[in-house]
C-alpha cells in the first residue's frame, strides 16, 4: 500500500544507500504529508532503515563512505520528525541512560532510541556509541539513572552485552538500575527455541528487552520493578520482552529483512 510505512521503508532505504541522498528529507516530508504519526516515522521508518544500513555495512555490502552519508541523512530526517506525547497510560517520569551496544558503529540508533524516551517522559541522558564497559559503569555510578538502556543493531555483540550486564551486577548498580536492551542484540527467540536459548544462556540478559524501540519504552513505563535474575525475585527470571495478552505493535523487521534480501547485490561499492 503506497501510504504504509513499509513502502515508504522501501523507498527511504534505496534513496538513502543511493548515490544521492538528498531525497530522504522529501520522503519524511511525504509521511507526515499522509498524516503518519512522528512516532511511528521514526520507530517503523528511520529505525529499521538505521539497522539495514548498519547490517549492510558490517557485512561488507556497503563502503565506510555509503556508511557515513547514509548515517547523516537518516540523523537529517530524524530532526525533521516533531514527537507527539505518549499515551497516558505509558507516560512515566523515570530516568534513562541511553547508550550502544559493544561494537555499534554509530550513534544514530541510540539517539533515536533517546528521542522517543524524551517522548514518552522520560529524563533522558543520552551517551552514544563506541563506550568501553568502564566508561559506561562510571556514568550509571554519577548520574544514578532509574534505566540503563542498551541499542544494538547486531546481534552478534550479544554475548559482549551481556558481559556488560554482568559487570554491572556485580559492581551492585543492579538492581536499583534496570537493566534494558533493544534492537537485534535483544532479540529473543519463540516456542521451543526460547526454551533453548534460556537453557543455553545465548539471550540478552537484560531485565527487559525488546526488538522495537516504542515496546522497550512502553515496557519499562509499565514495569519499572520488573528485574529477570536474582534479588528479590526467583533466580534465573527470564527477560521481559513483551506483555502477555496485548496486540503486538507492529514490527517492520519482516520488511527490513525483504530489504536485506534485495540490497547485497546492488551496493558494494569501493
Amino acid at each position: 500500500m503506497a501510504d504504509s510505512p513499509d513502502y515508504l521503508l522501501e523507498r527511504f532505504v534505496h534513496r538513502v544507500l543511493g548515490e544521492s541522498s538528498s531525497g530522504t528529507c522529501e520522503l519524511v516530508d511525504e509521511a507526515l504529508e499522509k498524516q503518519i504519526d512522528g512516532r511511528r516515522i521514526l520507530s517503523e521508518i528511520l529505525w529499521p532503515a538505521a539497522e539495514c544500513v548498519q547490517q549492510l555495512h558490517h557485512g561488507g555490502q556497503v563502503s565506510r563512505r555509503i556508511f557515513n552519508r547514509a548515517t547523516r541523512s537518516l540523523f537529517i530526517s530524524a530532526g525533521q520528525v516533531r514527537l507527539p506525547a505518549a499515551p497516558g497510560e505509558f507516560t512515566t517520569d523515570r530516568s534513562v541512560f541511553v547508550c550502544g551496544a559493544p561494537g555499534e558503529m554509530s550513534d544514530l540508533g541510540s539517539h533515536l532510541v533517546a528521542l522517543l524516551a524524551e517522548s514518552y517522559g522520560f529524563s533522558t541522558m543520552f551517551a552514544g556509541a563506541r563506550l568501553s564497559a568502564e566508561e559506561v559503569m562510571f556514568a550509571i555510578s554519577r548520574l544514578k539513572p532509574d534505566v540503563a538502556l542498551v541499542q544494538g543493531s547486531l546481534g552478534g555483540s550479544r554475548g559482549e552485552l551481556n558481559r556488560w550486564m554482568e559487570r554491572i551486577r556485580q559492581a551492585r548498580f543492579w538492581p536499583e538500575v534496570q537493566l534494558a536492551a533493544v534492537g537485534a542484540v535483544a532479540a529473543f527467540p519463540e516456542g521451543a527455541e526460547a526454551l533453548q536459548a534460556i537453557g543455553a544462556g545465548t539471550y540478552c540478559t537484560a531485565d527487559v528487552i525488546s526488538r522495537h524501540p516504542v515496546e522497550i519504552l512502553e515496557l519499562l513505563a509499565l514495569f519499572p520493578s520488573y528485574r529477570a535474575q536474582g534479588g528479590r525475585l526467583p533466580a534465573r527470571r527470564a527477560p521481559l520482552h513483551m506483555v502477555k495478552g496485548a496486540t503486538p505493535l507492529p514490527d517492520p523487521t519482516e520488511a527490513k529483512q525483504s530489504i536485506l534480501q534485495h540490497f547485497p547485490g546492488r551496493f558494494r561499492w569501493n
